[in-house]
């Protein structure tokens, strides 16, 4: 009898440790289309971003207008920590410049938000991104989730398209 119990015990641990994270897929994908690589990750959740995430729950005062909708890639591995509050070397140059999330929100008793960010390499020189992370500013900000891609560094040529699809589950 213990046994089917252990099981349960174990998603329902792994369901909480994982409520209020976020899921990242990525692909690169060719001008035509064709997806040449993909992975898929878990997030780290910075301090600084858990608070903002209560303070636009809950708050009644020293609201942002927006939420962590702009996406930044840089080149480093991952070495950020729940303390940090940037992303280190953020790439600013070759179509790789922080974006703007789409954003779909949960309706009715739904309970994931999902976003999406694409790229376009260009120029000569470009950076392999090897992270991201998300902001609730188009410059700056407050850093919430940052991931890092499961093949290390993503090899970009001119007119390939990087794309990432983030899906945070509350709940």
């Amino acid at each position: 009898m213990i046994e089917p119990f252990r099981g349960i015990a174990i998603r329902f641990l792994a369901w909480l440790l994982r409520a209020g994270s976020m899921r990242v897929d990525w692909w690169v994908c060719d001008p035509d289309g064709t997806v040449l690589r993909r992975g898929r990750r878990w997030n780290l959740i910075t301090n600084a971003g858990r608070q903002q995430w209560h303070l636009q729950s809950y708050g009644t005062s020293g609201l942002a207008s927006l939420g962590f909708c702009y996406c930044a890639l840089s080149a480093d591995a991952v070495t950020e920590t729940a303390t940090s509050t940037s992303l280190s070397n953020e790439i600013a140059s070759n179509g790789l410049s922080r974006v703007q999330c789409g954003v779909s929100l949960p309706v009715s008793s739904g309970n994931q938000t999902v976003l999406t960010a694409s790229w376009t390499a260009s120029g000569v020189g470009i950076p392999a991104p090897q992270k991201g992370a998300l902001f609730n500013a188009s410059s700056n900000g407050v850093m919430n989730h940052v991931f890092g891609f499961s093949q290390g560094a993503v090899t970009l040529a001119a007119g390939q398209s990087f794309n990432i699809r983030g899906v945070v589950t509350m709940g």
